[in-house]
Order: C-alpha cells, then sequence, then structure tokens
C-alpha cells in the first residue's frame, strides 16, 4: 500500500516543509526519516500535528517515536491503527 493516501499526504507534507525542492521520487515508503536526519525532533512534532489534524487522531507520547514514524510505511500504519483512514 506503498501508493496509499496517507502515504502521499505524509510525503507531501515532508517534501513541502522540510525538503522544499527536493523530488518526489527521492523520497520512498521505506526512505528512513528520523534516523537519518530527514526529521529532528521539532519536525516530528510537525509531523504529528499534521497527522493529528488531517486524520482526527492524537498520538501517545510514546508513540511519537522511530517505530512509529521513522518511515512513510510505519507512518501509514501507525494512522491505520489509530483509526485514521486515507
Amino acid at each position: 500500500m506503498s501508493d496509499s493516501a496517507i502515504v502521499e499526504a505524509a510525503r507531501q507534507f515532508i517534501l513541502d516543509r522540510f525538503l522544499p525542492g527536493e523530488a518526489a521520487g527521492a523520497l520512498t515508503p521505506t526512505t528512513p526519516l528520523i534516523s537519518t536526519g530527514i526529521l529532528d525532533s521539532l519536525s516530528v512534532l510537525e509531523l504529528v500535528t499534521f497527522l493529528e489534524n488531517r486524520y482526527s487522531i492524537e498520538f501517545a507520547a510514546h508513540e511519537v517515536d522511530r517505530a512509529h514514524l521513522d518511515t512513510l510505511v510505519a507512518i501509514e500504519s501507525t494512522v491505520r491503527q489509530k483509526g485514521g483512514r486515507g
């Protein structure tokens, strides 16, 4: 499901906010976001706020980590588990 609306929305948000000018294809569904430094702690919080607002979900503090947010695939899985729909 790498072409899901959740993946695409998260990809576009990250490209617009944190990687301006970068080609969309450069950010694959499995590109590490946190462990490679694309997202730092502040940008992770911005991403979480975006996801919470867009999908009417809430992240618990322990979910704001690499396991849940390090790739677009992980982001999609987390949003779906929380009831968000793409």
